[in-house]
């Protein structure tokens, strides 16, 4: 999957990156389609190709421009690589988004989403990785073999008779996220969208890390 990508410039590594997404994509895919029914199979598969052929599309559009501007002769190009950029790109603020788009961390499938929702917090979307008091991110709680859940709460008084192994989980892995366990900037964000929504929110994250569908119980998900 990889090599499949690198027929363009690797300007950016995006290639390579592309490739680990694409391959990621499909294997979790592959592996749930052998317990889903013939329907839930080929809705899964197909999804394959409907994220990751745009996404594929749109970063070998972005490197062909990138490498047009890096190695074009005229005055207007050479200006900016020698003078421009060279301020743009010190800017940490810039550095930092800049690294978030080729690392393809940005990524959405906010308009091609397995499932739907009109949520804040939308399906297709890459689930925040917050950082926790305990010294962790998110994802240390999160499965990252099959599907699990997250479930925001305002505080540990709303656990009360929380069940982890009752049916309505379906027997994923619940992780656990209250409100008093975020520090970071992406905490507070991820609990601003919370609170919009009222009570607890339920996060029903893919394999890869993105939603793939928030409601305010497992039961409003079941579909």
């Amino acid at each position: 999957a990889g090599d499949a990508a690198h027929i363009h410039s690797p300007v950016g590594g995006q290639g390579l990156n592309t490739g680990v997404q694409d391959a990621h994509n499909l294997v979790w895919r592959l592996a749930e389609s052998r317990y889903a029914t013939p329907e839930r199979a080929e809705e899964l598969l197909d999804g394959y190709e409907t994220e990751r052929r745009t996404t594929a599309a749109a970063m070998v559009g972005g490197v062909a421009r990138m490498t047009a501007m890096m190695t074009s002769s005229l005055h207007v190009a050479r200006h900016i690589r020698t003078t421009i950029s060279p301020v743009i790109l010190s800017k940490p603020f810039v550095q930092a988004k800049l690294a978030r788009g080729v690392g393809m961390l940005n990524l959405s499938y906010s308009k091609r989403a397995i499932l739907s929702s009109s949520d804040a917090l939308s399906p297709g979307n890459r689930l925040p990785n917050p950082a926790l008091r305990d010294g962790g991110r998110l994802y240390d709680r999160v499965d990252d073999s099959g599907f699990s859940w997250v479930v925001l709460v305002g505080s540990t008084h709303g656990l009360d008779g929380f069940d982890p192994d009752a049916p309505h989980w379906a027997g994923l892995p619940v992780a656990i996220l209250p409100e008093s366990d975020l520090v970071d900037l992406a905490g507070a964000r991820l609990t601003e969208r919370s609170r919009k929504m009222g009570k607890n929110r339920v996060i029903l994250v893919r394999p890869d890390r993105y939603i793939a569908a928030v409601g305010s119980n497992p039961e409003s998900l079941a579909s």
